[in-house]
């Protein structure tokens, strides 16, 4: 979960960890985690995010969708 002021919650860990990230481009940097890391962004369009980044060797690919309101 990202946040306009430049934090974010993820649960990488097993447990949500507050950090902050930076985004330089289409690279997102997570900072002030157990597990700090670099996201590449691939395809970003009004509903999708898709990211990928290297954990322990291994490559991860996240893809997110936008949350719909039900009113």
């Amino acid at each position: 979960e990202f946040f306009e002021d430049g934090n974010m919650n993820s649960n990488l860990t097993g447990s949500t960890q507050e950090s902050k990230y930076t985004l330089e481009g289409m690279l997102v940097k997570q900072t002030g985690s157990p597990m700090d890391s670099d996201y590449t962004i691939e395809e970003i369009s009004d509903s999708t995010l898709t990211m990928n980044t290297n954990i322990r060797g291994q490559i991860f690919r996240f893809r997110f969708l936008k949350q719909q309101l039900i009113e």
